[in-house]
């Protein structure tokens, strides 16, 4: 199809488009209404089944959590009960009492590094 009947037809509908809205507005405008409510109907449908979904998942992962968490406590309940057998607190050395003082003498042997020029 050459060019100019491209153009043609582009401009008719550039002119008669709003003829055709004016002479059949409530006709258009009930259509538009309509298919804005089916929209929105269908957005709602699905909103409420990824809600159902989310639901489902939610309280799977939290059975899963919960199986999971009770294992994991039985298990170091019982290393800990294991360890706790055999330990006494003379096992361990005394905590230090005074905050632990840096060696200055030690960073006054290093010289610190000159920086040199670049050439």
């Amino acid at each position: 199809m050459p060019l100019w009947a491209l153009a043609l037809i582009a401009d008719s509908i550039i002119f008669l488009a709003p003829l055709t809205y004016v002479q059949n507005k409530e006709l258009i405008d009930h259509h538009i209404t309509n298919a804005g409510n089916i929209i929105n109907d269908q957005a709602n449908q699905v909103r409420e089944l990824a809600a159902q979904h989310t639901g489902r998942a939610t309280e799977t992962m939290r059975q899963y959590t919960s199986e999971y968490t009770k294992k994991a406590q039985e298990m170091m309940g019982s290393s800990v009960s294991r360890q706790k057998a055999g330990l006494k607190t003379s096992d361990f050395p005394a905590a230090p009492k005074d905050e632990p003082v840096a060696n200055t003498t030690a960073s006054k042997a290093e010289p610190e590094p000159q920086p040199e020029p670049a050439s």
